[in-house]
């Protein structure tokens, strides 16, 4: 089973439309899963959403044109942050903090209201069923547990996916009854060990972190960017340890021949993972980007694939 593995990264989820973009347009990777956190969340849908609406349609999914569609979304959409919400004022967050009811230090209603036009449970039903498996992983706020929400179980998917973009703290929780969830990159950044649990045998992950997380980065003054490279310092190393126990695994299965007399590998198998990272930090802030930044930061998805090729053949 083909799957993409796609990371958080908030706005730098650019960084992996772009990689996504160039990949199903060589044609050579088509996945049967999407597991997504976060932003990889919000990227994954979109594709998934495309997917059903040409199943629906009684087409075949044309995956350069979804691509396409992928990237026409970040440059007409994802524009600004006017365009996906606001700050809340100093005074509403003095009263809630008064009252002990601190929300978020940011409204986002403007990118739930975009998503709610652009994902339609139907079109995920439908690529689940018939094409492709798509899984949004958040958090229970009050179990710690993470869920991996589909379409078929989940009729209110949408939830969701708004919940696994949500930034602790810089974006507002979302309730579905009495739970609240958040961003499922508090546990699991890219979902690597449900996709291999699910039989994943081909994986591309699409990370929006470098490999070399001691790269500076000195742009965390805000309290947003200061949660957000909270969240990314937290995450950077379990994930990354997940890929290099995965690629430690292969490498001992193919120097032993007879795996049933080694009890740690007895039930272990070869997955093929081919990881995806920015050769440096993606430059944008949730707060202050333009069009032009969403336009590089797609281009760098885009050139780092065409460097990662060169040693993978699966793409």
């Amino acid at each position: 089973m083909k799957s993409f593995v796609l990371s958080g990264g908030s706005i730098k989820g650019a960084f992996q439309a772009g990689a996504l973009v160039n990949i199903l347009t060589t044609g050579k990777f088509i996945p049967d899963a999407i597991y997504g956190t976060s932003v990889g969340s919000l990227n994954g849908s979109f594709i998934a959403d495309r997917v059903g609406r040409a199943i629906r349609a009684g087409t075949n999914p044309d995956w350069v044109e979804i691509g396409n569609e992928l990237k026409s979304f970040w440059l007409q959409n994802i524009t600004s942050f006017k365009k996906l919400g606001k700050k809340r004022s100093v005074l509403s967050q003095a009263f809630a903090l008064i009252r002990n009811r601190f929300y978020s230090l940011l409204k986002m209603d403007y990118l739930y209201e975009l998503l709610a036009k652009e994902i339609k449970l139907e079109n995920l039903i439908a690529a689940h069923e018939k094409k492709l498996k798509f899984y949004a992983c958040s958090v229970d706020i009050n179990s710690g547990r993470i869920v991996y929400a589909s379409a078929p179980q989940h009729n209110n998917i949408l939830d969701y996916i708004i919940a696994s973009t949500a930034i602790p703290v810089v974006m507002p929780l979302r309730y579905l009854g009495e739970h609240a969830y958040t961003d499922g990159g508090i546990r699991e950044v890219a979902p690597l060990k449900r996709a291999i649990k699910d039989g994943a045998t081909d994986i591309v992950a699409i990370l929006c972190s470098p490999e070399d997380f001691t790269t500076a980065d000195d742009n965390w003054y805000k309290p947003t960017n200061l949660m957000e490279r909270f969240m990314a310092i937290v995450t950077h190393e379990i994930c990354s340890n997940d890929i290099q126990n995965c690629l430690e695994i292969n490498e001992l299965l193919r120097q032993v021949r007879h795996v049933s007399t080694i009890s740690s590998l007895a039930n272990k198998k070869h997955i093929n993972v081919v990881p995806i990272y920015p050769a440096s930090p993606v430059k944008i802030d949730l707060e202050d980007f333009t069009t032009k930044d969403i336009e590089i930061a797609i281009q760098q998805g885009w050139d780092t694939v065409v460097t990662v090729r060169e040693s993978a053949d699966t793409l």
